[in-house]
């Protein structure tokens, strides 16, 4: 459940400069390279894809999929923090952070809890 969260949103997030750019631009702020933008945005847009493919399989306990949630979610929520708080970019981001966090926390609580389940489950046997 949580890669089907997940990727949607980053697939919304990253569709979203690519068909609407000037709301994007109003919502984050000004940039000078939106090539860079667009490319960012069908990055996410994969992951999303990928992520989303992976809850609609059931794969999300694979380690392949947790890896992806939580380091997309590290790189974002890394960036997101570091450059608000330089002022490198618009302090909107830091809502993006939020959200990146709050997946970072529900990866480790289904990671934690899925492992003690596993562990209880083969004591038992």
């Amino acid at each position: 459940m949580i890669s089907g969260i997940q990727g949607l949103y980053y697939f919304v997030t990253g569709l979203w400069p690519i068909v609407y750019m000037d709301g994007f631009l109003a919502f984050t702020g000004p940039k000078t390279d939106l090539w860079l933008v667009r490319t960012m945005g069908l990055m996410l847009m994969v992951s999303g894809m990928v992520l989303m493919m992976a809850a609609a399989h059931r794969r999300q306990r694979s380690m392949e999929t947790a890896a992806l949630g939580i380091g997309v979610a590290v790189v974002l929520a890394g960036a997101d923090i570091f450059f608000a708080l330089t002022g490198q970019i618009p302090g909107v981001y830091l809502l993006d952070a939020a959200v990146e966090v709050l997946f970072l926390v529900l990866w480790i609580r289904y990671l934690w809890f899925s492992h003690r389940r596993r562990r209880t489950s083969s004591s038992i046997d």
